[in-house]
């Protein structure tokens, strides 16, 4: 159990950074 939760929040980590990576790209491009 602990390692799904341990790969669920690093998922969910990589996911916001992807998301955070988007909307720079956007900022910087409008």
């Amino acid at each position: 159990m602990s390692d799904t939760a341990f790969g669920f929040l690093l998922a969910a980590e990589l996911s916001a950074l992807l998301w955070a990576a988007l909307l720079m790209a956007a900022f910087s491009v409008f």
